[in-house]
């Protein structure tokens, strides 16, 4: 189960089990005592608890996963660090062919392209491809394991980062190019659809 699905349904609980809480306690009098001799507990009771429990899920689910949302794109757009792109008309790349190596902990030691993860391609910057990568720019069009796409943006990101991040500002449905920005601690990322 996905670590943001958990933390959802962790604070729903919490946040069902404090009203109810709430609710439930007992407060005293509610009636003010304004006639000592005719002070009376109230005579009738109502339970919120049941109600405030069926009303959660969904509404609070949406609203917590908005909040999330907007504070990971708030996050990640501080992160993104724009590169200045040549002016040259649009190129065309490839056919590559990459390998699947999924999760593996760092790009090919022989230059190739590998797939790290469904549509996630990276190599070292002093690869053929790496070196192709950095010069890419908007509207380019890139062959890769007989997908072609056109890419929308570039930018490096810090090499500090999680896959969700890259995939947050670039779509769920994007190709994305990852290879070493040299001598830093960034990444340059290049994706389109």
């Amino acid at each position: 189960m996905r670590l943001r699905t958990i933390i959802l349904r962790v604070m729903a609980v919490l946040l069902v089990a404090a009203v109810c809480a709430l609710v439930s306690c007992e407060t005293g009098e509610i009636i003010p005592d304004l006639h000592p001799m005719r002070a009376q507990k109230p005579t009738a009771r109502i339970d919120l608890a049941t109600p405030l429990a069926n009303r959660t899920s969904d509404t609070d689910e949406d609203f917590i996963t908005t909040c999330y949302d907007r504070w990971l794109t708030a996050y990640v757009g501080s992160r993104i660090i724009r590169v200045q792109l040549n002016d040259r008309e649009p190129a065309s790349f490839g056919p590559w062919n990459a390998r699947a190596e999924f999760g593996t902990t760092d790009a090919s030691e022989d230059g190739s392209l590998t797939e790290w993860a469904d549509h996630y391609y990276i190599t070292h910057d002093w690869s053929d491809y790496g070196k192709q990568i950095l010069t890419m720019q908007p509207g380019d069009t890139i062959t890769v394991n007989n997908r072609t796409f056109v890419v929308s943006d570039v930018c490096n990101y810090p090499k500090d980062s999680f896959y969700d991040e890259i995939v947050h500002f670039a779509g769920k449905e994007a190709v994305i190019l990852q290879t070493c920005y040299p001598d830093s601690d960034e990444n340059r990322i290049v994706y389109g659809n």
